[in-house]
């Protein structure tokens, strides 16, 4: 059994005289016996049943309204000049892209990210939070660089941070993502999250192309894991979530306050952190569309796709 149609075609020939036994006598399971040289129709019948509820709304056949999952809605309070909403929802264009690679079955496949409730402007006010993101690298490029994020939302503020990036990638942009994810990360996913940056590669990043950088699995990114990361924690949010870029080194206060911790944070001992990518619960997409199979696996055998399942 290699194809979804094949599997679909299957689970519903399945009629009242199926007995839930693998000695089952039923016209569909002497068909497997006899055709698929099946020696145990019904657990078989069951792992299918159970692989294609895996299958998520993204991928599912069934589901003709293959929407990405952004589905935050339009904020009711008014946006900043130069302000975006993270994650609008836009559709495949071609089969070939419609169709998903994966190197291995999700155990906890994604789930729908949290909706957004509209309130009154009043209230979206009230629980917008404001906050401005940096980062910097020491040595940036050499072998001993040093990469720090900045994190300020006020003067003498408990929330302001300045951390030492514990990844592999030092570099500032990579600090400017690790404080994007950081300011994510520390407010609650109800409120409305303003985050401010001088990374212009970090926005257009996250506003542009993670959609198709997902699609590809991340292959090639070296800031994928990041960029994977702070998608994933975008979603968990029940608030809008928005960015905006301002000019670094301009004299605007909360960057340069951002700065400085960035800096400060380039220079503390640097501390492994296991939990320093780890993404919410069932809100990360697995594998790779077809189009980026061919141009950079070559042969490697797919597991599942979303049209495709092929059992190895």
């Amino acid at each position: 059994m290699k194809l979804v149609c094949e599997a679909l075609h299957l689970l519903g020939s399945i009629n009242e005289t199926h007995e839930t036994r693998n000695n089952c006598t039923c016209t569909m399971c002497a068909a497997m016996r006899s055709d698929l040289k099946c020696t145990h129709p019904h657990d078989c019948i069951n792992t299918m049943a159970i692989l294609m509820d895996k299958i998520l709304p993204r991928w599912d056949p069934h589901n003709d309204n293959r929407m990405t999952e952004a589905t935050q809605q339009a904020p009711s309070f008014e946006l900043e000049e130069g302000e975006i909403i993270v994650n609008k929802p836009t559709r495949t264009t071609t089969l070939r892209e419609a169709i998903t690679i994966f190197n291995k079955m999700n155990p906890n496949p994604p789930t729908t990210p949290e909706q957004r409730t509209n309130t009154n402007g009043e209230t979206q006010a009230q629980n917008t939070v404001t906050v401005y993101t940096d980062g910097a690298c020491v040595n940036n490029g050499l072998e001993n660089s040093a990469t720090g994020s900045g994190v300020w939302y006020g003067d003498n503020d408990p929330r302001n941070s300045s951390t030492r990036v514990a990844l592999e990638n030092q570099s500032n942009q990579t600090g400017k993502l690790m404080a994007i994810l950081i300011a994510i990360k520390d407010n609650p996913p109800e409120t409305n999250l303003r985050i401010i940056s001088d990374s212009k590669y970090a926005i257009d990043s996250l506003m542009k192309y993670t959609e198709e950088w997902e699609a590809h699995n991340w292959l090639g990114n070296q800031n994928g894991n990041l960029f994977k990361c702070i998608t994933a924690w975008v979603r968990s949010r029940k608030g809008t979530t928005t960015l905006k870029w301002t000019k670094g080194h301009n004299r605007v206060k909360g960057n340069e306050e951002a700065d400085k911790l960035a800096g400060e944070g380039a220079k503390k001992t640097l501390t492994i952190r296991a939990d320093a990518l780890q993404s919410p619960h069932n809100l990360t997409a697995q594998g790779t569309i077809l189009t980026d199979m061919e141009q950079t696996l070559g042969t490697r055998t797919p597991v599942l796709s979303r049209y495709m399942l092929i059992i190895c």
